[in-house]
């Protein structure tokens, strides 16, 4: 006869661990990782405005944010998502920028900060790192539906860039 050789309290912890067949991306369980790896690691990537539609930023005056510009319409993405890499395609002026990226129209819930500049030369900024994360710190990925806004800082009063973002869904 086999001997039980975990008790209850063991048990449960090991299946919190380990998981359902059916959890999601937002289970922190073995079979939640197996999810995100399937669903996020093989999704193709998206870029988003489409290549013509970038969204144009422009900076307020005094190293103030600027209006909030919608980047990537609500219901775009069905899915959950998260953003990896900033295109600034056309930046205006040889300056330092602070982007900040939102998934409300309100401008509250912010999901990425990078900075970047240009310098003499002005070609674009192509493929810059960019982590976004659901607003509470919990590195969840933004719910699906969501839209995303942007605003924009420089150190040269007014100026501005036009972005597309690059992402994966889940």
């Amino acid at each position: 006869m086999a001997e039980n050789i975990i008790g209850n309290q063991e048990e449960a912890l090991l299946n919190g661990k380990i998981g359902e067949p059916n959890d999601s991306e937002y289970d922190q369980t073995l079979f939640g990782k197996s999810y995100v790896l399937l669903h996020h690691a093989h999704s193709p990537q998206w870029t988003l405005p489409a290549l013509g539609s970038a969204a144009a930023l422009v900076a307020g005056n005094s190293l103030a944010l600027g209006n909030a510009v919608q980047v990537i319409p609500i219901n775009t993405i069905t899915s959950p998502f998260d953003i990896h890499f900033l295109n600034a395609l056309t930046v205006t002026a040889n300056a330092s920028y602070e982007l900040i990226l939102y998934s409300d129209s309100a401008c509250t819930q912010e999901v990425a900060r990078t900075q970047f500049s240009r310098s003499l030369t002005p070609e674009a900024i192509n493929g810059k790192p960019i982590i976004t994360g659901k607003h509470d710190g919990s590195g969840e990925p933004i719910p699906a539906n969501s839209g995303i806004w942007a605003k924009l800082r420089s150190t040269s009063n007014g100026a501005g860039c036009t972005i597309s973002l690059e992402g994966h869904n889940y």
